[in-house]
């Protein structure tokens, strides 16, 4: 019995990581690479500081949040949104993101891809199933 309640926790863990992935980083990265697109730079250094990065992870927590499915508790949420926020935000650098001004969603999610799989595994254990 233990077995298949694990075994659905962890299939809306893998819902939750996925849904919220695709919406953080289309909300977070479009915020952010408006506000590139006007700069002059060619930053190739990995992880988002400054202003940029506080509008990155403040976009990403709140899509994220709202994102998120029911089946967790809201601090575990709440908890696991920061981790993914601030986590994206500092393997991404402000070309990738700048790049992402001209892709579609589907195209930005697929460039993040490895990167927010990396993070979603690190902050999985942040989630409480209520």
């Amino acid at each position: 019995m233990l077995g298949v309640a694990m075994a659905g926790i962890d299939r809306w863990r893998g819902f939750l990581t996925g849904a919220i992935c695709g919406a953080v980083v289309v909300a977070a990265c479009g915020v952010v690479a408006y506000k590139y697109a006007t700069l002059e730079s060619d930053d190739h250094v990995v992880g988002l500081t400054g202003k940029e990065r506080s509008y990155f992870v403040e976009a990403g927590i709140d899509t994220c949040v709202k994102q998120a499915a029911q089946g967790f508790t809201t601090e575990s949420i709440s908890q696991y949104c920061r981790c993914f926020s601030n986590g994206l935000a500092d393997r991404l650098s402000k070309n990738e993101v700048k790049s992402m001004d001209k892709m579609t969603q589907a195209e930005m999610v697929a460039a993040v891809q490895p990167k927010s799989d990396a993070v979603a595994a690190t902050c999985d254990k942040l989630l409480t199933p209520r």
